[in-house]
């Protein structure tokens, strides 16, 4: 209201030159994680976060070996492939598949849960399941099949094999995608008794005498 007034000088005084520039779409300062702002030289623009995080729970053996897992997310069914030896709390990103706005699209971000497994208990890349072994095999020896998640192998056990003795079966754990190697599989046993009642009089008295 004062005559030759230049609103762009007064601007710039205020605010250090953050408006000068926006009629040329000059895009200058940094976005703030925190704020979700993208602050410039005195102004700012709202700068909307497009990605979608989601937690999933997967198959103890779909961790172990991967393969193809069925999601759901707002409405959206996605079939995402699991590489192999993913871990509790690990992230998978699906790069596009978050929110959309302006032409931009964000991405996906998957926390990992793996299920634990009736049979299998994880300890880094190591993999211990409990096996039953009858007592004649324990006391005498023999071989037994073992099944795995990934093939069926036949173990040898040693004559006198003691309750939870431990057998290692090299590279049967899980995957290390970082060192591109395989952990082990260890093998607990348990001796499997048998009911006294259903061995013969003589034997009973036998091994009641002898032990």
């Amino acid at each position: 209201g004062q005559g030759n007034v230049n609103l762009d000088d007064i601007l710039s005084q205020i605010f250090s030159g953050g408006f000068r520039n926006f009629s040329d779409g000059t895009n200058f300062g940094g976005f703030n994680s925190r704020s979700g702002f993208d602050f410039f030289e005195g102004g700012f623009n709202t700068r909307q976060n497009l990605d979608i995080n989601a937690q999933i729970t997967i198959p103890f053996t779909t961790a172990i070996l991967g393969g193809l897992h069925n999601v759901n997310v707002q409405n959206q069914s996605y079939d995402i492939k699991i590489p192999a030896g993913v871990k509790n709390g690990e992230t998978i990103r699906l790069r596009g598949k978050g929110s959309t706005m302006g032409g931009q699209s964000g991405d996906l971000l998957l926390k990992v849960s793996v299920a634990p497994h009736p049979e299998y208990i994880q300890e880094g890349d190591n993999l211990t399941k409990r096996i039953e072994i009858p007592l004649k095999t324990a006391l005498f020896g023999g071989k037994i099949e073992i099944e795995t998640l990934r093939k069926t192998i036949t173990l040898k056990v040693p004559k006198n094999t003691k309750n939870s003795q431990r057998f290692r079966v090299k590279e049967l754990g899980a995957f290390n995608r970082k060192s591109k190697t395989y952990g082990d599989l260890y093998l607990e046993a348990n001796v499997i008794l048998p009911d006294c009642d259903s061995l013969p009089k003589e034997l009973q008295e036998s091994l009641e005498k002898y032990l």
